[in-house]
């Protein structure tokens, strides 16, 4: 239960993390795809809090899985997870959308806006997930680098 309560504040306090970056951002529009319901109906900012909650919790999730494969001490290894988490995603968001009004906004804006998110639940994953503050020895396998491979080309021919 402990547990859960860590992957669960995590998700929360990148949430509003990624939602005050998401409110700096210039709003754009576009005119190719047609509101979703949520948009029609006005809960898309708590269907997107939800949504962000229950993803950045499962990816925190994901970190307990392979934090012992990082090397590093524990804030070193949420940082190593994060980076690994922003090239995955901005390696896909650089790809050009059917809907996108301006490549700057959609692409770059979005990417920064996420990355610091997504550093800031590595932080966050590093402070609530301690280990021994010795420093891991190298990797002796390369899972970490295998799921990133993984979770890249899977992202990539999804679309």
């Amino acid at each position: 239960m402990k547990v859960f309560l860590k992957l669960l504040a995590t998700g929360i306090l990148t949430t509003i993390c990624r939602i005050i970056f998401q409110l700096l951002l210039p709003s754009s529009t576009q005119t190719v795809l047609e509101p979703s319901i949520f948009v029609k109906n006005g809960t898309l900012p708590l269907a997107f809090s939800l949504l962000a909650i229950f993803a950045y919790s499962s990816i925190a999730g994901l970190f307990s899985l392979v934090q012992s494969g990082i090397s590093g001490t524990s804030n070193q290894q949420g940082m190593k997870y994060a980076l690994a988490l922003n090239l995955v995603w901005a390696v896909y968001l650089f790809e050009p959308l059917a809907h996108a009004t301006s490549i700057m906004l959609d692409s770059v804006a979005y990417v920064i806006a996420d990355g610091i998110s997504l550093f800031i639940m590595g932080f966050l994953l590093g402070v609530f997930f301690k280990c021994d503050e010795k420093v891991n020895s190298a990797v002796k396998d390369h899972k970490t680098i295998i799921l990133v491979v993984i979770l890249s080309f899977y992202l990539y021919w999804e679309e």
